[in-house]
Parts: C-alpha cells; structure tokens; sequence
C-alpha cells in the first residue's frame, strides 16, 4: 500500500518490488528453498522439475524461489542417511530431507511429497501423499487439497488421468 502522502501527491513513484518478493506470499513459508551442500547437481535437477510441477498444477499459485530474500526464512533441503525412509519434511525447523540413496527419478517423486507436507498436507491414501507413494505426479485429489487449504487460481493434476 502506498503511502498517504503519495496518494495526495502526484509526484511519488510506483515502488519498485524484486520479483523474488512477489511469490506465495499466503504461503511465505514455502516460498524459498536454499540447496544444502549434500544435495548433488543431479539433483538439484530434479528439484526444480518437482518446483514446476506443484507451480503448474495450482496455476501458478505455489511458487518456489532459489533465492532467498531477507524477508523470510528459507527451507533447506539437503540429501542424508534417513535409515528406512525415502524423505522427511521437518515444518519447524523447514527442512526437507531426501534419502541420498534415491536414485534419479525417485528423488523428483520424494520431493513432490515432502512438498506437499510443506505445504501442509497429511498422508491420503492413493494419492501422491500416500505414505508409501509410488506416484512421480501431482494427482486431483493431492491438488484440491492443497487447493482447498491455501487457494489457488487454477487446479491442475499433472498425471495422465
């Protein structure tokens, strides 16, 4: 919101805004994620396909920044040791944790869950929140509840259904 003194002076410039600043603000604490060292270029890869997933399938609603602002406090995901499970989303202290020992393709699969729990979403049987998921996709239900807890100006799954 402008100033009152811009609105009654013609003179004052439109404030400039990074557009880093400009992503999910009713979702500021997923909007940025920094990579830990552990997390190998490979990837680093498959995160930004998982990023874009969840972008498109809310119509451009959920967006993620590598960039963090000094607004707020980015997530971290690294790569680790999780003995038994593939991934972990830690909301207190915003880290998502992806086993290391996920191979390519699994890693954007752990990742498009652990997101989801990020954002806030539980377990849901046959869907890409199930526990023991074996979807590499955004299904309807996954989006609609997503959708239905934070908005989204469109609802898009990205399986084949």
């Amino acid at each position: 919101m402008r100033p009152l003194a811009c609105l009654l002076l013609a003179s004052c410039a439109a404030p400039v805004v990074e557009p880093e600043r400009l992503t999910l603000h009713h979702l500021d604490y997923v909007s940025e994620v920094v990579f830990d060292a552990s997390v190998l270029p490979w990837q680093r890869k498959e995160s930004g396909w998982a990023f874009a997933d969840w972008t498109y399938a809310t119509g451009d609603s959920f967006r993620f920044s590598l960039v963090p602002s000094p607004n707020a406090k980015p997530w971290t995901l690294r790569a680790g040791q999780l003995d038994g499970f593939a991934g972990e989303c830690d909301r207190w202290n915003r880290v998502i944790t992806i086993d290391e020992d996920n191979g390519r393709g699994a890693w954007n699969l752990v990742l498009l869950h652990e997101l989801g729990h990020a954002i806030g979403l539980e377990h849901t049987p046959g869907t890409l929140m199930d526990a023991n998921t074996t979807m590499p996709c955004i299904d309807r239900t996954t989006v609609d509840a997503a959708c239905d807890l934070r908005g989204c100006a469109e609802r898009r799954a990205t399986c084949n259904e």
